[in-house]
């Protein structure tokens, strides 16, 4: 297999979830520091008054008014951690923060899955770290981050989904599953849910057969919404107009689709460094095409699911652009926060950028003091790592040791006209 930073996932040890475990310990130090230094604001308030009833059927009787219009996994699952932790501002911040190092956590592992430590690992972090909307989430006692949470779980199945062409029985229940809590979360669930099969149809599209199981695993788990029917209907009744939320503009499109100046800044930095280091070697050796890396049939799932993952990334941007125009055609329902699940896109986009850098890989420290493999001239260095080369010879350099070379250097004389059988292979 090509030793490359972007391929390489061999190696995985229990010592890398220590970055994850770091993460969490970070974020929730963040929301302790953040809670003892500001009181409930409104919409916290509002989660406050149905957690902290003491009889559950009576909060979720309480759903059915203008307070919350939103359905009942959160609060269900809200006012289960207050009869254990209790309803107080750090504790009911605490639930947010743990949901949000969720997300960080199936976030990874799903990028992990498909690119090497670094670039996986540095894209999640980035993220994580840069976006003021997680970091907002992170300590406000709201269902943003568990929104974030499982839709991160969709990107988990769909890049488990991207890994087989025969979905197993458990797979599509998964999916059931997954699905039904993301329409649970949010009515945004619906949208995000939709984008996640759109993006499995594409997937599908180019790379054959269409899973009608696949499809309707995420049709059936939109149907848990029709008990909630009656309670959404009466909200929408009783909450019209719906004066605040404004018609938006296309700066609020643009913001809703970017990310923090700071980021931004280091990501196109980095980004135009990585362009110009492919585009250098790319003139220097003449042996990989710009930003497209060298393929062979072991590698052909790797590519596939990270084709899928891009995919699924630009599937979920289309939702603030769908959103922006309903708002206008329609009726505004155009709200910042609603956006937080598109923060998966960009950890997809940033960790296929970084993959393009040559970053530390064991498998490729491996094959690079590997002797049998080196060629008789020095090789340049390639950005696909030492690797590319038994790709770009055509095998001999990648495995088979002197009897392969051998076999190669026949064939080139037979090539030449000669006749292989007369000769002596010098070795």
């Amino acid at each position: 297999m090509v030793a490359s930073s972007r391929q390489t996932t061999d190696g995985q040890t229990k010592s890398e979830f220590l970055l994850p475990l770091a993460a969490t310990v970070s974020l929730l130090l963040s929301c302790v520091i953040t809670s003892r230094k500001k009181y409930f604001w409104n919409d916290e308030l509002l989660s406050f008054y149905l957690i902290s009833d003491p009889s559950f059927p009576h909060m979720l009787g309480a759903l059915g008014d203008t307070i919350n219009n939103a359905p009942p996994l959160y609060f269900t699952a809200g006012w289960l951690w207050a009869r254990v932790f209790g309803p107080s501002e750090v504790s009911l911040r605490l639930f947010s923060s743990l949901t949000i190092c969720l997300a960080f956590t199936m976030t990874w592992k799903a990028l992990r899955s498909t690119y090497s430590f670094w670039s996986a690992s540095l894209a999640t972090l980035a993220v994580f770290s840069f976006s003021d909307l997680i970091l907002q989430q992170n300590a406000e006692a709201r269902f943003y981050g568990l929104f974030l949470a499982v839709c991160s779980f969709g990107l988990a199945h769909y890049v488990s989904l991207a890994r087989t062409r025969t979905p197993s029985l458990m797979s599509v229940a998964l999916g059931v599953v997954i699905h039904a809590l993301m329409i649970q979360t949010h009515l945004f669930g619906f949208v995000y849910s939709a984008a996640i099969l759109l993006a499995l149809l594409i997937q599908d599209l180019c790379f054959p057969p269409l899973r009608p199981k696949t499809y309707l695993s995420i049709l059936s788990g939109w149907l848990t919404f029709v008990p909630w029917i009656g309670s959404f209907l009466k909200q929408l009744a009783l909450a019209d107009p719906r004066s605040w939320i404004p018609t938006p503009s296309l700066s609020d499109l643009v913001h809703a689709l970017t990310l923090p100046r700071d980021f931004f800044i280091v990501f196109i930095t980095a980004g135009l460094i990585i362009l110009f280091y492919n585009a250098w070697c790319t003139r220097a050796h003449g042996a990989q095409k710009f930003l497209v890396p060298s393929l062979v049939k072991e590698d052909l799932e790797r590519v596939r699911v990270e084709t899928s993952l891009l995919i699924f990334a630009y599937a979920l941007l289309t939702v603030p652009v769908a959103v922006w125009v309903f708002s206008h055609a329609i009726e505004p329902i155009f709200v910042h926060r609603y956006f937080i699940p598109i923060s998966l896109s960009w950890a997809i986009i940033l960790a296929a950028l970084l993959s393009r850098l040559p970053l530390p890989s064991p498998a490729a420290r491996r094959t690079a003091t590997r002797p049998r493999y080196a060629g008789r001239a020095a090789l340049p260095p390639h950005p696909a790592g030492p690797g590319h080369y038994g790709v770009a010879l055509g095998g001999p350099f990648r495995e088979g040791g002197r009897a392969a070379v051998r076999a190669r250097r026949v064939q080139e004389r037979s090539a030449d006209g000669g006749d292989p059988r007369t000769r002596q292979d010098s070795d």
